[in-house]
């Protein structure tokens, strides 16, 4: 019985805190695309929302858990042109019909917005969590989704959700 209740309050916290860093991004305020820089985002595990400029659609959510977090997955993929496994910059260009390199970047620049939540006490598994709980409940545009017959949550870090 004990091992039940703690189980339910560990639960019980770990939902809180998805619930709490998903409210906090969508409420966070938008920065425009065009004044991203590496000194603008912080080198923190952490999640992340693109908008469209023109109404506010969430575009994107994606995470960054690496050594330099949400820097590397924004700044050092998203934004350089020179990377070419960005899953959101070939959504992009796919549906823009625009080539890769600087011509998806100066498109994300251009019509999109950025706010980013740093979460580096959290677990990857817990920011992955709210990355997938995001996903399924806005279904933003270029993310890959069930509903599309493609699958969002990463296999690597499915397998082995350590940290909850």
């Amino acid at each position: 019985m004990r091992d039940k209740f703690k189980s339910c309050t560990l639960l019980r916290i770990t939902s809180d805190r998805v619930r709490l860093i998903c409210e906090g991004l969508l409420g966070m305020v938008q920065i425009d695309a065009s004044t991203v820089t590496k000194d603008s985002v912080v080198p923190l595990q952490g999640i992340y929302i693109w908008r469209f400029k023109a109404d506010g659609r969430p575009a994107y959510i994606g995470v960054g858990l690496g050594k330099k977090g949400l820097q590397q997955r924004i700044v050092e993929q998203h934004l350089r042109a020179s990377y070419n496994k960005s899953v959101f910059r070939k959504a992009i260009e796919k549906e823009a019909c625009i080539g890769p390199s600087q011509e998806s970047v100066r498109f994300i620049r251009s019509h999109f917005t950025l706010a980013v939540i740093p979460c580096p006490e959290d677990s990857p598994a817990i920011v992955d969590a709210a990355e997938a709980l995001l996903i399924a409940a806005i279904n933003p545009r270029y993310n890959k989704t069930k509903d599309n017959n493609r699958q969002y949550i990463k296999p690597d870090r499915a397998k082995n959700p350590s940290g909850i």
